[in-house]
Order: structure tokens, then C-alpha cells, then sequence
């Protein structure tokens, strides 16, 4: 399995919330001073003298079925206050709370997310109100665990890999993969990039193939009459793909509304014609 980073703005090192949502906390506050072994200027401040609530960072994209791994550095000193949690728009995975040592503790929530998860949102909690019950917060950082891959691939001269359950892009200025939607329950079997660097993923012989006419950030379900396909390839103007029953080709866009359907061309006599091995 590979381990991907996500979020941004993560570290408060530049002091601010840039990509932070504040949900019930009374105030929240940027404080300089950093923990030891930590990284930039700042620390985040949590006040919730008046409410229980969270702060939390939502993504664009619900990772559906992925397993996610998220950890913060946390201090306070009030015990079963503090606890960070992973949620999926199902339900919510804890961490346990901290201590309430007023020391910093790292907490860690896993959670696998559900194959009909409507969100992927990290929340931190202060569960109980209170002026003297403030919380600091430093460092997080998630990883999200992809299975074996199927393939990379480029588009607009950026990296990609598509595993059999997510889909990745590399972020080159921070050196990390940036996932950009899981599958949840289907299994992607192949991955290619068409036509205006349009990319299509592969489901199987017996699902939709899914596609995505950006950089990977919205996606689309096949609703073409002929739509099931186990591998796709590009050949000039052409676009070839098969079920391993049935060789097809297709000389428009692919996506929804195209006039130019599928159409079958010849059947598949065995496995040395299986079309992985064109490239």
C-alpha cells in the first residue's frame, strides 16, 4: 500500500486558517510560540468558553472506501475535552481524547471511509465549554492508503497514478500525491487520458467507466449505450477500448451527449489480443 498525503494549510505556520471552517467554537486565535519539534511560527488557539464545537477542513472529494489515517499535536490541560475524529457524511471515527495533561499529545483517528461516504471531513472536537478550557493545536497531518496500482499516467505534464480503488495526481511543489477521489465500491481496471486531456478510468466488464474533463477534481459516470470496459486506449483520432469479449472504437469525445457511440469492430479471439499489452 502507498501512503499519500492530503490537506492543506495544515501546520498554522503562516497564521492563519486559510481552509478552515469554525463550527460552535467560541473564538479561535493564532498563537506564536511553537512546540517543540514542530514546524513554522504558530500554533492554533481553540476558546470555546461559550460552545462545544469543532474546527474542521472539509475536501473536495469524498474518498470513498479509501482508509484514512489523520493526526494532530493537541494540548490541554481539562481531560475527555479534546479529540480529533475523521467523517465520512455516514458516521464519525474518534480518536481517543487527550488527557488532559497540558502536554502536547499526538492523537490519531483511522478510519476506513464508506462506498457511500458523501464527504471526507477532519473535525477537531472540544466537547466541553468552558473560558479556562482553551486548546492548542499544531501539526496535522493525514495519510490516505492506496492499493495496488494500475497504472501512471501524464496529462498536461502532470503526473498521475490510478490504483485499483483511488486516483492520485503529483503536487510538485510539496513533493506529495494529492488524492483526488476514491472509487469506493468499484475496482478500477484500467486508466488513460483522451481527446483535450480528458481522463477516463476503467471499471470492469460489467461497470460504467467514470471520466473527468478537468484535472481529476469532478467526475462523470458513462451513461453511453455502450459503456462496460476493462481497458482503454487512445490510437490517434481514435479511441479503442475492449470488454475482453468485444474489440470497440470510437472517433468522438466519449463523454455523455457525444453523437459518436461505441461500435463494436471485431471479437477477441484470446488472451494474446488483450489490449494491456499494446503498450
Amino acid at each position: 500500500a502507498t501512503a499519500l498525503g492530503e490537506w492543506t494549510a495544515v501546520a498554522f505556520a503562516a497564521g492563519n486558517f486559510t481552509s478552515w471552517t469554525k463550527t460552535g467554537i467560541t473564538s479561535w486565535t493564532q498563537e506564536t510560540g511553537t512546540r517543540t519539534g514542530g514546524s513554522g511560527t504558530y500554533v492554533a488557539r481553540l476558546n470555546p468558553s461559550g460552545a462545544t464545537g469543532n474546527i474542521n477542513q472539509a475536501m473536495s472529494s469524498p474518498f470513498k472506501g479509501l482508509t484514512v489515517n489523520l493526526k494532530a499535536w493537541v494540548k490541554t490541560a481539562i481531560a475527555s475535552h479534546c479529540r480529533i475524529g475523521i467523517d465520512d457524511g455516514v458516521d464519525v471515527t474518534y480518536s481517543s481524547y487527550h488527557t488532559g495533561g497540558d502536554t502536547w499529545e499526538q492523537l490519531t483517528a483511522t478510519k476506513t471511509l464508506s462506498n457511500t461516504a458523501s464527504a471526507t471531513t477532519f473535525r477537531l472536537y472540544a466537547d466541553t465549554s468552558g473560558a479556562s478550557k482553551t486548546i492548542d493545536l499544531d501539526d496535522c497531518t493525514t495519510q490516505v492508503t492506496m492499493t495496488t496500482g494500475v497504472k501512471f499516467f501524464e496529462r498536461s505534464s502532470t503526473q498521475y497514478i490510478c490504483t485499483q480503488k483511488a486516483i492520485a495526481k503529483w503536487d510538485n511543489t510539496n513533493s506529495q500525491w494529492i488524492v483526488l477521489y476514491g472509487f469506493g465500491a468499484n475496482t478500477a481496471t484500467d486508466a488513460t487520458v483522451y481527446n483535450d486531456n480528458n481522463i477516463f478510468i476503467a471499471m470492469g466488464a460489467s461497470t460504467a467507466y467514470e471520466y473527468s474533463t478537468d484535472s481529476g477534481d469532478t467526475w462523470v459516470v458513462s451513461t453511453m449505450v455502450t459503456k462496460t470496459f476493462k481497458f482503454m486506449r487512445p490510437y490517434g483520432a481514435v479511441f479503442w477500448a475492449t470488454d475482453n469479449t468485444t474489440l470497440y472504437t470510437n472517433t468522438g469525445t466519449g463523454l455523455n451527449g457525444s453523437p459518436t457511440a461505441w461500435s463494436g469492430v471485431s471479437a477477441i479471439l484470446g488472451t494474446s489480443f488483450n489490449m494491456n499489452g499494446l503498450e
